[in-house]
């Protein structure tokens, strides 16, 4: 079935709800639009179906269980798009802190030669300066431990 701008506006119109200038404009245009008079007769259908159907009144006790079910369901879509919405958060701090992380400059750490030759226990490679306490410590740290 073909699509029609005037297809939105047949539902007003089946009900009575357009100004009397755009109610006869529609009539006009459904005079010669086959989507339309189909849509239209359609309608006409539906309505009468519900026409022939007797309303029923809820009594108190089913109309306060249909209030209560209603409202659960409220409260699981309410809970369920705050969980969505608490993850989507963690995800965007989560991808922001990353990719803030990339573009920082890394900190480089240089240990001095005391502090090689105390992590390593070997004085080689130390510069002049070091040499002489590091090799105290390390003769130090062997006394202690000799038998």
């Amino acid at each position: 079935m073909d699509s029609c701008s005037y297809i939105s506006r047949l539902s007003a119109y089946h009900d009575g709800e357009l100004s009397p200038q755009v109610r006869d404009e529609v009539e006009r245009h459904v005079l010669t639009c086959i989507a339309c008079q189909l849509e239209l007769r359609e309608l006409n259908r539906v309505s009468a179906l519900f026409k022939s159907k007797p309303v029923t009144e809820l009594s108190s006790n089913r109309f306060d269980r249909l209030y209560d079910h209603v409202e659960s369901l409220t409260d699981r879509s309410i809970l369920r798009f705050a969980q969505v919405l608490v993850g989507v958060a963690a995800s965007v701090l989560l991808i922001t802190g990353l990719w803030g992380m990339e573009g920082s400059p890394a900190v480089e750490v240089s240990a001095t030669g005391l502090e090689r030759a105390a992590v390593s226990l070997q004085p080689g490679g130390l510069d002049d300066s070091a040499m002489l306490p590091a090799q105290m410590m390390l003769v130090g740290l062997s006394s202690r431990h000799a038998p």
